[in-house]
């Protein structure tokens, strides 16, 4: 649980826009230089200045509060250099309205347990110095800050007048230390719980109870103490800065991002529990022969929320969930680790990939199957910025292989804008399988996905898991996008006859 949350924030992009220019941060942790087999990882400072002038830019390194190392600069008298430091690489160019710091990292430790500040200071046709820096480190940590000051004062621009702005960003860090530790701590119980499970099997129901009510107890504890120690945080920061209108609502921003992250590790441990009681005996609960509607209402019967069951006429096992609106739904597509490659061939997706106590695609040829022969609704279930939204489709079916497993979705209801109904009436297109309309291109290949794309989509929840652009899991609201972090898609039979 603890490397799937490392892993997500790890590949996070930062991106920070003004109104006239824009600092952009990029870091990949995984990607492998053909130079050499012992990189870590690379990452690329950009700055854009659209109606100002780039005066300089800067990369420093910091260790800790009171260990900061400048590393490069660039400035209009110094406009291009390559530097090699400490088993660092970096190279960098400044041109009018572009700026550009490449830096490699041969050694871990460079990764693991480093911070780097990329800072820029613009100059105004107004004759003011606009200063924005970013900073991230150790794949865990990211955050911004800009400000303004007059022509006059350009040899003092500065986040405050006896601090730097390395300073403010180490109170964030301490913060940021706090939340490493609950996922530590967090870790810790997950691997006590599979411990005791392999020991015992016997008493699994009771001991899983109480452990999950230890996990939420101790959630709470965390929650409540990182909000009260932000409170005080937000505190200080607004009798430090009252004369900084824009900076406060800067820090406003990075503090409601650090309360998301303490959401986001919140949600890791949930999916750890849900993913540990699929892979659990039903001790204790009743199994059910089939998956129908209304299971779930029947006051008599005790099911698990998730249940793996053989389906009759698939002769397959398949995943039910037992509980939502009354249950009965067969669960096609379920993404809620991330630990499952979704970039994949026809083939793959005619068939099927993944585990059903995990991430998994059932395959469309079994759905084909099951929506020719009877009269099926979907439902869409995703979770992103923490809430839980859902979209429901009176009917639903796919076609056979020749129509290119073509799908048909009817009457949409439910808490989300409909971002399905663009793509009805459409065929499936992987990377080798292109039947998309767009002219120019494959958009399973555009899109790092496989969906029934049009050219190309309002929603692609088979896309590449944890980033935050086209390529990404995403959803159409209408007016903006979101970037889910758990989606289940599931059909129920509209009329069941008893069987599964």
């Amino acid at each position: 649980m603890g490397t799937i949350m490392r892993y997500t924030v790890l590949l996070v992009m930062v991106i920070v826009h003004a109104a006239a220019q824009g600092l952009e941060f990029f870091l990949d942790r995984q990607m492998q230089l053909s130079s050499t087999d012992d990189v870590c990882g690379q990452f690329t400072c950009r700055a854009k200045g659209n109606s100002v002038t780039i005066a300089n830019i800067t990369l420093s390194r910091v260790r800790d509060a009171r260990e900061t190392t400048r590393l490069f600069t660039l400035t209009r008298e110094s406009f291009e250099k390559r530097v090699h430091i400490d088993n660092i690489l970096i190279n960098g160019s400044l041109e009018n309205k572009l700026a550009i710091i490449q830096v490699d990292m041969v050694n871990v430790s460079s990764c693991d347990s480093e911070y780097f500040v990329c800072q820029v200071t613009y100059l105004k046709q107004s004759g003011q110095i606009q200063s924005e820096f970013i900073m991230i480190g150790s794949g865990q940590f990211a955050d911004a800050q800009s400000v303004s000051e007059p022509a006059s004062n350009r040899r003092s621009t500065q986040l405050s007048s006896t601090r730097s702005p390395y300073s403010y960003v180490s109170e964030l860090l301490l913060l940021n230390e706090k939340v490493n530790n609950v996922e530590s701590k967090f870790q810790s119980l997950s691997d006590r719980l599979d411990d005791k499970v392999r020991r015992n099997t016997e008493t699994v129901l009771e001991r899983t109870g109480s452990l999950e009510n230890s996990v939420l107890r101790r959630v709470t504890s965390v929650e409540t103490d990182i909000s009260q120690r932000v409170s005080r945080l937000e505190d200080r920061l607004s009798n430090m800065m009252l004369d900084r209108p824009q900076q406060n609502s800067d820090y406003a921003e990075s503090l409601a991002d650090l309360e998301k992250r303490l959401a986001e590790v919140v949600v890791t441990v949930n999916k750890s529990i849900t993913s540990e009681e699929l892979r659990q005996e039903n001790n204790g609960h009743d199994v059910p022969k089939s998956c129908e509607r209304g299971m779930g209402n029947d006051v008599t019967k005790t099911y698990l929320p998730y249940v793996v069951l053989t389906h009759e006429t698939l002769q397959k096992e398949v995943l039910c969930d037992t509980h939502t609106d009354g249950g009965g739904w067969i669960v096609f597509q379920r993404r809620v680790n991330g630990d499952v490659d979704f970039y994949r061939d026809w083939t793959s997706y005619r068939n099927g990939f993944g585990s059903l106590t995990g991430d998994f695609w059932l395959g469309n040829e079994a759905v084909h199957r099951l929506t020719d022969k009877d009269a099926y609704e979907l439902r869409i279930d995703i979770r992103a910025d923490g809430r839980a939204y859902f979209a429901q489709y009176s009917s639903f079916m796919i076609g056979d292989e020749s129509s290119k497993y073509r799908l048909f979705v009817n009457t949409h209801k439910g808490n989300v804008f409909d971002a399905i109904n663009t793509h009805n009436n459409f065929a499936f297109t992987t990377f080798d399988r292109d039947s998309d309309t767009h002219k120019t291109l494959n958009c399973a290949i555009h899109e790092h996905g496989a969906w029934w794309y049009t050219g190309c989509h309002h929603s692609n929840l088979n896309g590449k898991w944890g980033i935050n652009d086209h390529m990404g899991v995403s959803w159409y609201t209408g007016s903006a996008w979101l970037r889910p972090y758990h989606t289940e898609m599931k059909i129920r039979r509209v009329k069941s006859d008893g069987n599964a």
